[in-house]
């Protein structure tokens, strides 16, 4: 447990800081969850506009400092080339 005023007060900051990444985390998994399920079921409408959906949470994710945004890059590119490779097998 914290013993200073200033170490109590750190740990308030980071309990709130802590859930409000949970929260963005979750969204940006579900979306890109969203995406690979669509992508695999081979709907390839649906799935672009899921891509689009998530690759603005995604950004805002980096914005935010959830996400480091060479591993928002890499996610991203992975989901788009599997849009764009639905039905080309």
């Amino acid at each position: 447990m914290p013993r200073t005023a200033a170490s109590k007060r750190a740990l308030r900051t980071t309990k709130i800081l802590t859930s409000r990444n949970a929260s963005v985390k979750a969204a940006v998994r579900d979306a890109v969850r969203k995406v690979r399920k669509l992508a695999t079921a081979g709907k390839k409408d649906e799935a672009a506009a899921a891509l689009k959906l998530a690759i603005s949470k995604l950004d805002r994710a980096v914005k935010r400092r959830v996400f480091n945004k060479a591993k928002v890059a890499r996610i991203k590119s992975r989901l788009a080339a599997a849009v764009n490779n639905i039905g080309k097998k």
